[in-house]
């Protein structure tokens, strides 16, 4: 099946043909998002741009092993731009892109899951 939204070559790397290790992997990957998901809109609300920064990094290292790039580019930009704190970048484009991908991402990837 082929997805749109993830291309998870890395994850398989990492699991190493191990499909124990592949599953875990994908587990883990989905409570991150979901958990990331639910911080991401609340922190935005709250404007709590040192935590909203914090998340992002913390992303950085999840991202990878779901191989979409677009969402991977958002949380880059979201990143530097919250680093330099200016008022007028686009920091809500860049969550609401954020917001949009991270379902979908969610969703591709549980059913990855129920294929095995």
């Amino acid at each position: 099946m082929g997805y749109q939204h993830i291309q998870l070559d890395y994850l398989e790397k990492m699991a190493a043909e191990d499909a124990d290790t592949r599953r875990e992997l994908l587990l883990m990957v989905v409570a991150d998002l979901e958990t990331s998901a639910r911080r991401l809109k609340a922190l935005w609300e709250n404007q709590n741009r040192t935590e909203l920064q914090w998340l992002c990094h913390h992303l950085k290292s999840t991202l990878p092993f779901v191989g979409n790039e677009r969402l991977a580019s958002a949380n880059r930009l979201l990143e530097q731009h919250l680093r330099q704190e200016k008022q007028t970048s686009p920091i809500h484009l860049l969550v609401f892109e954020m917001g949009i991908l991270i379902p979908e991402v969610l969703k591709e990837l549980r059913l990855e899951l129920e294929k095995r």
